[in-house]
Parts: C-alpha cells; structure tokens; sequence
C-alpha cells in the first residue's frame, strides 16, 4: 500500500469500496427522522424487541447520497419482497432547533468532530444572553446544524410527492405506500405523550421504551431550561422558520397553519 493510500483510507487501486447498502438490506425499519426527533431512542426501543433498525437524520449518516436512496429502496424491495418501511418523526420546529443548538455545541458537534469536555464548549463557557445571540445568528443565516426536515430529504430521495403523504392528527399518526417505500409518520409532542403505544402500532408488537440521548440527561440541562425561559424570538423569523414548513405544519396539524403558528410566536416572541 503507498503512502497516499495509507493517508487517505482510499482502498488500493483496482479494489471494490464497500456497499453501504449491503448492511441496510436485512433492516425491518429505517428511522430516518430529522435531528433531535427521539430518533435514537426510537431505533432502540424497536431493537431491543428483535427488531434490525438504523437510524439517520441526513442519507450521509448511513454513508449514502440522496442521490443513492432510490437504488436502496430498489434493491430491499426486490430483496424482501416488500417495501422499505420508514419511520419519521416531526417536532415543532422552533423547539427542535433549540434542542439541536444545544447538543451539537454542548459536546459533539454533528459535523463528526471528536468529543470535547464540556468545559471546552460554547454552552459551557457563555453566558445564557450571549447564547441566545448565537442561537438567533445560526437561525437567521440558516447555519443551524441539523435544521434540515427528514420529510423533505424522504419526499426528495425517495421520491415520493409530498401530496401522497398521510398524516391523521385524530389517530395521531400516519401511514402511506408509495412504489418503494411505505412510509410512518408520527408527530413529536404524540410521541413523547404515548411513546410505546405509538411505536407498538407500528411494529405489531409490544414495545418498552428504552431512552437514548435525551436532553433531561445532558449535563446542560439546567442551561437548557434557562435558555428556553429567557429566549425572544423576532416575530419575524419565526414567521420565516413556519412558512418554509408550512406544507408540512398544514399536514401534521388539524388546526390552521396559522393557528398554530401564533402558538409558537405567543411562547417564544
């Protein structure tokens, strides 16, 4: 092996690379919910009743391109004889980007970068105030780690039309067949209301919830809490943040879009 190989990893000239999704052909569910969803602790639950699942916020966590999911959905259905069954999860989306804020600075950012002490990390070393500008920025110029809604990046590399999708708020949960992909919708707050119930009505068997990178565990917690008190939002950007969803506010949600809109500027305007 020369030296260039050795220090990029690149396999040798003329060698295979590894299928990334070989490993995803034997799953029964993928949990493919956007960050800080309980996607982890979804994937858990569902694993430690015999079922194979994995999980991922973007394609990348699970070594593929967008471009890359139609040939996996093609190749588990002829594989299983069935569609790819998905999981997803979507949370209000100011209370997510919160929750993400926190996690990818208060101790391993989502870029991959290795583990820091907490004493090393923004969350640690600033002040609530300073916090809330930095939160502000990173929503404002759209740098937000983890601000992208798994529902698009599915509707998107799966391509199934967002019009097909079903979300019934009464049962508090949907579920549509598409030409690859059957696809579970849940709603966070119902989730978090009922978890095992709501998983146990996906998978057709019982369920105990087993919980995984939950932010009342986190160390920042206390810090949490006090973010979410003080933090004022400009009406304006919440206005913004709702409006580019408002396709999926209007699908999730019985109440108008604008209804529940005006519920997130009263909390946090």
């Amino acid at each position: 092996m020369n030296e260039a190989t050795r220090v990029s990893g690149a396999p040798p000239s003329g060698a295979r690379p590894k299928s990334a999704i070989r490993p995803l052909l034997n799953i029964d569910y993928l949990v493919f919910s956007s960050h800080k969803t309980a996607t982890q602790s979804v994937k858990k639950s569902l694993n430690k009743t015999g079922l194979k699942c994995k999980h991922c916020h973007h394609p990348m966590n699970i070594g593929l391109d967008v471009s890359e999911l139609p040939k996996l959905a093609r190749r588990y259905k002829k594989r299983n004889g069935r569609k790819l069954p998905i999981i997803t999860i979507f949370r209000e989306p100011i209370s997510r980007h919160i929750s993400s804020f926190f996690q990818t600075h208060g101790w391993k950012p989502l870029s991959g970068k290795s583990r820091v002490s907490k004493e090393e990390t923004i969350i640690y070393r600033l002040p609530v105030e300073d916090l809330i500008e930095r939160f502000l920025s990173d929503v404002s110029n759209r740098t937000l780690r983890g601000r992208l809604e798994a529902l698009d990046l599915i509707s998107k590399g799966f391509d199934v039309p967002f019009e097909q999708m079903r979300f019934d708020p009464k049962a508090k949960r949907g579920f549509s067949e598409h030409e690859t992909v059957s696809l579970h919708i849940l709603r966070f707050d119902h989730l978090i209301g009922d978890f095992t119930t709501s998983l146990e009505q996906i998978a057709g068997r019982p369920i105990h919830q087993s919980n995984k990178n939950v932010t009342d565990d986190k160390w920042y917690n206390d810090k949490y809490a006090s973010f979410k008190r003080e933090i004022r939002i400009p009406e304006a950007l919440i206005h913004r943040v709702y409006t580019e969803r408002r396709h999926i506010i209007e699908l999730m949600y019985e109440e108008p879009f604008d209804r529940v809109m005006e519920s997130s500027i009263q909390k946090y305007g």
